[in-house]
């Protein structure tokens, strides 16, 4: 998790997309939400706070064609 976030925040841009595989995944970067405060999450249609769950809403698989 410390890597991944390390590599994120030296490479990642503000503005860049963010695509978890799987989006299970997601839940890695909780631990420090810092890392991709200011990328953009491909997948995620709706964040955790507005959709009140733990993850978000994710688009579904062939929202991505």
């Amino acid at each position: 998790m410390i890597a991944i976030g390390n590599a994120v925040r030296r490479a990642g841009r503000p503005g860049d997309g963010l695509l978890y595989l799987p989006g299970r995944h997601r839940v890695w970067m909780g631990v420090n939400p810092e890392d991709t405060r200011f990328l953009t999450d491909l997948a995620l249609v709706q964040d955790p706070t507005s959709s009140n769950t733990l993850a978000g809403i994710e688009l579904p698989a062939q929202g991505f064609s």
